[in-house]
């Protein structure tokens, strides 16, 4: 019996740049392929996340095959999201891509993590410092699970790197994943010396 027709992969843009795919299918060999001939449309200028935390499954081969892709493309560009949140919902277990380990939850906790979902931080060119922090510290206070900082108008200062390390700890302690995109070349190198979390990721302007 023939396999029914599989429903596009539906890709959200905000403001051009970053392209968001979020995957509502199992994460499978078939929806790798099916990702990569997304991701191939997609122009290179632009940085792509690909959202799992919707996910109702995924196999090892899937996880491996979508590993594969991203290091083709390169971590900086393509960012993969949600595959802890994904994992904590349907196994109770804490993992994500680069994790050497998975770590088992308390049974007796009350949520597997923060609601899904994506915000997106924006600042105006020219903010100061201070609104960074400000603005890291209301997204990660809302509790979604993945926290977009668009970094494009921000320049780096030793406050803007203390607010970029204390977001990074308090979004890992909050089971949020933080992904900054638009990073200048000069703050990728200064924020690649920092200790940030593994939940943390970074993805370099062009």
């Amino acid at each position: 019996m023939p396999e029914p027709p599989h429903k596009r992969i539906p890709v959200a843009r905000q403001r051009g740049e970053p392209v968001v795919i979020t995957l509502n299918e199992s994460l499978t060999r078939r929806a790798v392929q099916r990702l990569q001939s997304v991701i191939r449309g997609v122009s290179p200028e632009r940085t792509i996340i690909i959202d799992l935390a919707s996910v109702p499954g995924f196999d090892s081969q899937g996880v491996d095959d979508l590993h594969a892709v991203q290091d083709e493309v390169g971590a900086n560009r393509l960012v993969v999201v949600g595959l802890r949140q994904a994992a904590a919902r349907l196994f109770g277990i804490a993992s994500g891509f680069g994790d050497a380990k998975a770590q088992a939850l308390d049974p007796s906790a009350p949520s597997p993590g923060p609601t899904p979902g994506m915000v997106l931080v924006e600042l105006r060119p020219g903010s100061p410092g201070h609104a960074l922090t400000s603005a890291l510290q209301s997204a990660i206070a809302k509790d979604i699970a993945i926290v977009i900082v668009d970094l494009a108008s921000v320049t780096a200062s030793m406050e803007v790197l203390g607010a970029i390390a204390s977001a990074s700890r308090a979004s890992a302690e909050n089971g949020q994943e933080l992904v900054f995109v638009n990073v200048a070349p000069e703050m990728m190198q200064l924020l690649g010396r920092m200790d940030l979390a593994a939940t943390t990721y970074l993805a370099v302007t062009r």
